[in-house]
């Protein structure tokens, strides 16, 4: 029986911890947030000359503040994310969604960040699939693929969005021309905090959340 007592009283304060961690957490994201937003729309608005004209060097170093900004909004939302789903709060909402429509609208979004990064990001769509699926998480899943695929892969390389019909659903592939990931890791990515590691590569900026 005291042994019983002080494993219950032992798991206790384990799942105290657990919920401090992700109250935490999830608050913090919430706070990084707003500012983050801040920086990310004053400097779109600098950039699109709202504010005066700019010289070419200082549209550059802009463009260079935005997408370190959206990085890090990035992160911040992996983050966010990851705690919403240990504490069961990730509710999914289901409607109808034009496939085809949303994944375009999602890759040109990030055509930015390609541009800058020298990368060709292609998208293409083969008939109009639509799906019954929860719209933002869809948009979550594979802006995490193509920021995964476009982190990885080299200046001139190409990542490719393809949307495809097959029978009764919606097929989303992204495909890239990185440095690929062995099979040994394929699972170990899927992990949180894991992150495939080339000895002769720079580790990528990241918290191997994303995916």
């Amino acid at each position: 029986d005291l042994r019983t007592g002080e494993l219950l009283e032992a798991n206790r304060q384990l799942q105290y911890a657990s919920n401090a961690k992700q109250q935490f957490l999830a608050t913090m994201s919430h706070e990084l947030r707003t500012p983050l937003n801040a920086i990310i729309g004053f400097t779109e608005i600098i950039l699109k000359g709202l504010s005066g004209p700019l010289t070419e060097e200082q549209s550059r170093q802009l463009g260079m503040v935005r997408v370190s900004g959206q990085h890090l909004l990035e992160l911040v939302n992996d983050v966010l994310e990851i705690s919403r789903l240990e504490a069961g709060y990730s509710p999914v909402s289901i409607a109808t969604v034009d496939v085809c429509a949303r994944m375009a609208a999602l890759v040109e979004s990030m055509s930015g960040i390609a541009t800058i990064s020298r990368i060709a990001l292609v998208y293409t769509c083969v008939g109009s699939p639509g799906a019954e699926t929860d719209p933002d998480k869809l948009d979550q899943i594979v802006r995490n693929l193509v920021s995964n695929a476009l982190k990885f892969t080299d200046a001139v390389g190409q990542v490719t969005v393809s949307v495809t019909s097959d029978t009764d659903c919606a097929v989303i592939a992204v495909a890239d021309t990185g440095i690929g990931i062995a099979e040994e890791d394929h699972e170990r990515i899927f992990e949180a905090f894991q992150q495939v590691e080339m000895p002769d590569r720079v580790r990528p900026p990241g918290t191997g959340l994303g995916l």
